[in-house]
């Protein structure tokens, strides 16, 4: 099987889900087609790692719910022991610091201001990814779903997120992924719906993280310490909770958006 599979078999793990709410879903690791991803379920059920559910809808064409089969569940710990191939990456900005020596001092801080403020905007946005995160994931333990799915919190939070992503053309996939972001994108009415209605309720938390942003200037500890003030319960998930991997990959995300604003602020030192 190649790595998508891998990955469906992984989302179907956290809840049930439907085709459609895989090919959201999935966006958040991988860039992914219905054309890649219909085909490889039916190659998933004919091997029993998956089976499906009819659901009936009156005013739509039924559904398939999916839901992952104990032969599923050892694949994916199989695929965990193998080796993992090495990331493509590709780096716009990267390429741009390798040829600032062309550019006049007045481009270089330019180019170098609107990272900082493009990273400050991401780890502001990553802070309420983990409060929202930490929040979903004590509902469901609350209700008795913390080892074992079906987690329909976990879901409903992983499909908005999948959608803001979609929403803001890939730019707003910042919670599990190292892509860049790009400031000033709203936050979907959906994404904050789900996180409220599984946690019970965070109004300040929107307010509190816009004024942490608006923190530019700000040296590295200080911004962290207002953001343990303003957010308290911001921590990890802990295992085995089906979301402790979120919860480090967000937790990886921001550790390298800070060393990055760091580097970057140093270079502006310089010029």
């Amino acid at each position: 099987m190649n790595p998508l599979a891998y990955g469906l078999l992984s989302l179907i793990a956290i809840a049930p889900c439907t085709g459609y709410d895989l090919t959201q879903r999935i966006q958040l690791f991988w860039n992914a087609k219905h054309s890649q991803i219909y085909p490889l379920l039916a190659q998933l059920e004919e091997q029993q790692y998956v089976r499906h559910e009819h659901v009936a809808q009156a005013d739509k064409p039924d559904k398939k719910i999916y839901t992952i089969t104990e032969q599923g569940r050892a694949m994916i710990l199989g695929w965990l022991l193998e080796p993992t191939d090495p990331p493509v990456h590709r780096d716009e900005f990267s390429l741009k610091v390798f040829s600032l020596w062309l550019a006049d001092r007045e481009s270089v801080r330019k180019l170098l201001q609107e990272r900082e403020n493009l990273l400050m905007d991401k780890l502001s946005r990553l802070r309420k990814r983990q409060v929202d995160l930490a929040r979903v994931t004590a509902a469901s333990q609350a209700a008795g779903s913390s080892t074992e799915a079906p987690a329909a919190k976990e879901g409903e939070w992983l499909s908005a997120m999948a959608e803001h992503k979609i929403r803001t053309r890939g730019r707003g996939a910042e919670c599990l992924g190292d892509r860049d972001e790009e400031p000033g994108e709203p936050e979907p009415a959906a994404l904050g719906a789900a996180c409220t209605d599984a946690a019970g309720a965070s109004s300040g938390v929107a307010a509190d993280t816009e004024r942490v942003s608006d923190q530019v200037r700000a040296p590295l500890g200080v911004m962290e310490k207002a953001l343990k003030e303003e957010l308290p319960d911001v921590h990890d998930v802990a295992w085995p909770s089906p979301f402790f991997g979120a919860s480090i990959l967000i937790r990886k995300a921001i550790l390298m958006a800070e060393a990055e604003l760091e580097w970057c602020r140093g270079i502006l030192e310089q010029v």
